[in-house]
């Protein structure tokens, strides 16, 4: 069974990506709106994929991948945005830190495909090699 976790404070976003993944077969989903509550959640147990939001009321998605990224090397991660982010998506996708990019609206085809054809990778990702956490001052937003 895969374990995925989404984090997402928008609601509906939320609940219609929970929905999608959870009819996948061997997807078993967990859902949080809080970084903080992520952090936790990513404490607790094994995961598999972890889609977050880029924009979280509580904290930047990106820097929440780049905890994963750096602490569960095998998880595959994802950033989804409604909002402009170039240079956090370039620097994320830089520093190994996100996989996989989906604008929102989100299309559900995309989302499940890619979740599909991951298959055994989640589990064989290599470490992180020669690549730095994210720099702080892209970390930050204004």
């Amino acid at each position: 069974m895969r374990r995925v976790l989404i984090v997402d404070d928008e609601l509906d976003v939320l609940a219609s990506m929970a929905d999608l993944v959870g009819m996948l077969p061997g997807h078993q989903v967990y859902m949080t709106t809080s970084a903080h509550e992520a952090r936790a959640l990513l404490r607790s147990a094994a995961w598999d994929v972890v889609i977050v939001d880029e924009l979280l009321a509580d904290g930047s998605g990106l820097e929440l991948l780049d905890e994963v990224a750096s602490r569960q090397h095998h998880v595959v991660r994802a950033l989804m945005s409604a909002h402009p982010v170039f240079q956090q998506l370039a620097d994320g996708l830089n520093f190994g830190i996100v996989d996989r990019f989906f604008s929102k609206p989100y299309d559900p085809a995309k989302v499940e495909a890619w979740l599909m054809e991951l298959g055994a990778r989640a589990k064989e990702r290599p470490a992180r090699s020669g690549l730095g956490r994210i720099p702080p001052a892209t970390a930050h937003r204004d």
